[in-house]
This record gives structure tokens, C-alpha cells and sequence, in this order.
């Protein structure tokens, strides 16, 4: 895909400031012709300061710029060092790979990496028809999180459940959730009642992405490469699966297809067809239902009543957690 630069600027970016980076980029490849652009992406929660934008070069190379123009906080230049520790390692392994580093401003405002035109892995399981080809992202996506699960000596660790319980408090503090309480509370209930059991419980800590959710994975012909490297850090690996498996819940399923953990069991056995470091399913089950019940009660009266995303998104995470929580852990 080549990237022009006749683009309406609809993200409100400010064009002085891109075309400056664009320009000291432009310098770094020692090239003459001026670079086109437009912008990829926009982030909702930092709208002003986060954004990625594509370029492409006269000889029809494309690249991604990632932009943070927070003042010093050092995001942009730790994502580019894991890429440069994390792309040889993944230069070894034939079907995973993580996107290319290019070039990193000296200012630390952004950074360069290639750009791959492809799907990315929440395209292919939301569009989907059905499920066996949804799954093939699964199993991908499993391959490809193994490997980065693999990069550093794995540890044993206690599971510690507290902050789930901190974190659902904190969102019914702080709004109105379009869920009532007699629907809520016996969800809330089962989940205390399961943590007594899995209080002394120890799992897998490995390196972790952080933010696997399935728009930081691209499905390529025979290639899937992981992106966005911004959250990494030590911790269970369960975390990185939950992320990623929580998308199926806009999948559509019969009851008999949904386990206790509220994921789609072929989805879920997909993965771990390919993913096969050792994992406490009774903690990933757990955690599953945790991070489902906490996107639920997200969903607060007003923003359920502006938008109709939210709308379908709390009824499919709705039913999906009245199935899961017909039994215990």
C-alpha cells in the first residue's frame, strides 16, 4: 500500500509539527524527495499525543511513525529498545516476527518501524463467518505469544487477585454501571468465594507484552507479527492470554460451545494448540471471568445510552458472563 500525503488532515494532527518529523526522518534515509503521509491511527484515550502515521518512500517503501508527544516520559524510547533486543531473536523463528525498528528521534518523540499491510488478528476474528477460520487467529496468535513468552527464563510466582477487587470498587465508585446490582453481585460473590481457593495458588511469571489485545497482532501470508511493546514488563503469563482471548466474546456461540471461563472452547483450545508453557487454567479461568465482569460494569449508564457499541458490547459480555458464572472455579 503506498501512502500519500493528499490526505484530509480528519485527525486533527498538528501538520507543522508531523512534517518536521517527517522531515528528520526524511533526513536520516538520506533522501531527496519529499515523503508523503497520512495518519493510521489516533489514540482515544491520549488523542493529541499519540498517533501513528504511514509514509511511503520513492522507491515504495512504506513506514509506520509512532508519536508520543508527552513531555518526557521516556514511552517511545523503551518500546524502541525492546524492538531492537526482540527483533533478532525473532529473526530465527520462520512464522513469528515482530515489526522491523527503523529509526529512533533523538528527542524520543517518536520512532520508525516498517509498516505491514495486513490484517490484523481482531479483523479476522470480528468479520469472520465462521468458526474454524476465526480460530486459525487463535492458533496464531498462541504461536506467536509462546515465542515471546520464551524470550527470557520463565519463574514460578504466587497469584495475587486483589487488584481485580480494587479495580471493580474503584469503577463503582466512580460511575453508574448500566448493569444493576442484583445482576452484578452474585458475579462479584462467586469470584470472592473462588479467590478463597485459589489464594495459594502459584502460576508461570514470564515476559509479557502487556497489551495483547488482538489489534497489536498482524496475520501476514504465513507470518504473524506482533506490535505495540509499550506496556512490557515481568508478570504472569496468564495476563497476556486473557488479553487476547477476551475478543471472542463478540464471537457468536450456543451455550454448549461457551466454557466456564466464558470463552468460546474451540477459540480457547486453538490457542493452546500452538501455546504450551506450563499455565493454572483454574487462575486463567479465573482471570477470564475477572477481566469480563470488570469490562461489563465499565460500561456505565451514560455511555451505554450514547452509543450503540457499547450497547452490543455490554449485551454479548452480558450473556457471555451469565454462562461462565453458572458454576464455580
Amino acid at each position: 500500500m503506498r501512502i500519500g500525503s493528499h490526505m484530509v488532515n480528519l485527525c486533527n494532527y498538528d501538520e507543522t509539527l508531523i512534517s518536521k518529523f517527517i522531515h528528520e526522518f526524511k533526513e536520516s534515509l538520506h533522501s531527496s524527495p519529499e515523503l508523503g503521509y497520512s495518519c493510521i491511527y489516533r489514540s482515544s484515550t491520549f488523542p493529541k499525543s499519540r498517533q501513528v502515521f504511514g509514509t511511503t518512500t520513492e522507491d515504495g517503501r512504506t513506514f509506520a511513525i509512532k508519536i508520543d508527544t508527552e513531555n518526557d516520559n521516556g514511552r517511545l524510547e523503551k518500546e524502541f529498545g525492546v524492538l531492537k533486543e526482540l527483533f533478532p531473536y525473532f529473526q530465527e523463528k520462520e512464522q513469528t516476527q515482530v515489526i522491523k525498528p527503523i529509526y529512533l528521534s533523538p528527542g524520543g518523540q517518536f520512532h520508525v518501524t516498517e509498516f505491514v499491510d495486513h490484517k490484523t488478528a481482531m479483523q479476522v476474528i470480528y468479520s469472520s463467518k465462521v468458526h474454524t477460520q476465526a480460530g486459525q487467529a487463535y492458533r496464531r496468535a498462541g504461536q506467536w505469544l509462546h515465542e515471546l513468552h520464551s524470550f527470557k527464563h520463565a519463574r514460578r510466582d504466587r497469584f495475587w487477585f486483589d487488584w481485580m477487587f480494587e479495580e471493580i470498587d474503584a469503577i463503582l465508585c466512580t460511575a453508574i454501571p448500566q448493569a444493576s446490582a442484583s445482576e452484578y453481585r452474585p458475579y462479584l460473590e462467586q469470584m470472592h468465594r473462588d479467590a478463597i481457593q485459589l489464594g495459594n495458588c502459584e502460576d508461570t511469571v514470564v515476559f509479557s507484552h502487556g497489551d495483547f489485545h488482538c489489534d497489536n497482532l498482524i496475520l501476514g501470508r504465513g507470518v504473524t507479527y506482533g506490535l505495540d511493546f509499550t506496556e512490557v514488563s515481568e508478570k504472569l503469563a496468564v495476563y497476556d492470554i486473557v488479553d487476547f482471548l477476551k475478543a471472542d466474546v463478540f464471537r457468536v456461540g450456543t451455550a454448549d460451545e461457551i466454557d466456564r471461563s466464558g470463552i468460546l472452547t474451540h477459540n480457547k483450545d486453538m490457542f493452546f494448540r500452538k501455546y504450551r508453557h506450563p499455565v493454572n487454567h483454574d487462575i486463567l479461568d479465573f482471570c477470564i471471568r475477572g477481566r469480563l465482569l470488570i469490562d461489563w460494569l465499565k460500561v456505565s449508564k451514560d455511555h451505554y445510552a450514547r452509543s450503540s457499541f457499547l450497547r452490543k458490547k455490554f449485551a454479548c459480555l452480558g450473556d457471555r458472563l451469565s454462562l461462565a458464572f453458572c458454576s464455580s472455579i
